[in-house]
């Protein structure tokens, strides 16, 4: 009688153990999927993982001061998958949030973006190809060319592509980035961050068929931009970025005459093999 209390009373502290567990699990659950509901709201993309575990020990790394001084030297940047925080963002400068020039005023998120939804400066959907990201036809982007000199707001074309894909015919305007550093150094470091606060710089990215190295870029721009603003999320230098549908390749075919020089190099071009050898063995040693 006496060993089966004892029987009872192991298996009631098994029950409680096991539930007191199984509540834990869901509260981690719950609490790891408003994180990744908090991140990925819209199209946006946090820094690095949407793992708690991992973002907390980033955080720590980043208020620890583990990340170089903005006068680090730009350096090519390195694939981000299976690297530790700081490998990921200390070749970079240290880029200060928005707040250092202009107080963020709190705000209630569902607000925020239902407010950047409506207020989008092109019209664009989600392509089933590269869904994350907000693309754009060619037809809209001809357009904000055409309007160009009438508009107060400025806007950069950016071609993804290699060198002499963009020499051998780009978008009228664009300006050819086809490495991470470069696009920082471009945007954070040349740029007067306190004049990219007071206004909205549209951009538009694209490559040769804007699935691979425009949605990338995109990507990494996004990203960095967050870790620029993360502790006045959801703020953003960039807020306004996009990626032209199809690419180079469609545009060329419906705008031709708004190419410079009105002529289409693709990548695989036999008689630039040497070139795209040379610059994917640049990207891997980097």
């Amino acid at each position: 009688m006496e060993n089966q209390m004892v029987k009872n009373v192991h298996l009631k502290d098994h029950i409680r153990d096991k539930n007191h567990a199984t509540k834990k699990n869901d509260e981690i659950a719950k609490l790891k999927d408003v994180t990744n509901r908090l991140i990925y709201r819209e199209e946006k993309v946090v820094i690095l993982k949407t793992d708690l575990e991992e973002n907390a020990s980033c955080q720590k790394e980043l208020n620890e001061g583990c990340l170089l001084s903005r006068n680090t030297d730009l350096r090519n940047s390195q694939t981000l998958t299976g690297k530790s925080c700081s490998d990921r963002w200390s070749q970079f400068p240290l880029i200060p949030p928005i707040s250092d020039f202009k107080p963020v005023a709190e705000r209630d998120l569902d607000e925020y973006w239902n407010f950047v939804e409506n207020n989008s400066l092109l019209p664009y959907f989600k392509s089933s190809k590269v869904p994350d990201v907000r693309s754009v036809t060619a037809d809209n982007l001809v357009n904000l060319i055409n309007k160009r000199a009438q508009m107060v707001m400025q806007f950069d074309i950016i071609d993804c592509r290699y060198p002499f894909e963009y020499n051998g015919g780009h978008i009228r305007g664009a300006v050819n980035i086809f490495e991470q550093h470069q696009l920082v150094k471009y945007l954070f470091v040349d740029e007067d961050l306190a004049s990219v606060v007071n206004r909205k710089k549209l951009l538009v990215f694209y490559c040769e068929f804007s699935q691979q190295r425009g949605p990338s870029m995109y990507r990494f721009l996004r990203n960095f931009d967050r870790k620029a603003n993360q502790e006045c999320y959801p703020n953003l230098y960039y807020p306004e970025i996009y990626l032209l549908d199809k690419g180079y390749n469609c545009f060329y075919k419906q705008y031709k005459d708004y190419c410079e020089p009105p002529n289409y190099v693709p990548m695989v071009a036999e008689s630039h093999t040497h070139e795209l050898i040379s610059y994917r063995q640049k990207q891997k040693l980097h």
